[in-house]
């Protein structure tokens, strides 16, 4: 696995790690006084990213780094429709949606190559 690959994964560990085990916490800091989404939300977002970036950082092949990507960019358009539906929560949809895309298209371009 290449070094920013490994990189990448790691910081996204870390950023599940910190949502899922201080939910209210990194939601505060996060939303800088606007509205918070409720702990249990950012609790499972951060364990869906802790688990997903463990599973890269088990296994870093192709496939899994594309998967990964995938999930990435499902929440990233999530996030448009909740930030649409609840526009109290935009910040928090907009800050979450935007660190999926730029996670996705990461992991694209650092998936590793298809060849063996």
């Amino acid at each position: 696995m290449s070094r920013l690959l490994r990189a990448a994964a790691a910081v996204q560990a870390a950023w599940g790690l910190a949502l899922a085990a201080a939910p209210a916490r990194t939601a505060a800091l996060t939303c800088a006084g606007r509205p918070e989404p409720r702990a249990w939300i950012v609790r499972v977002l951060g364990l869906r990213l802790l688990v997903q970036s463990v599973w890269v950082l088990l296994s870093p092949n192709r496939s899994r780094v594309l998967g990964a990507s995938a999930v990435d960019a499902v929440h990233a358009a999530s996030m448009a429709g909740v930030a649409a539906r609840w526009p109290r929560y935009r910040w928090a949809a907009a800050v979450s949606g935007t660190t999926a895309a730029a996670s996705s298209a990461l992991g694209v371009l650092l998936a590793p190559d298809a060849r063996p």
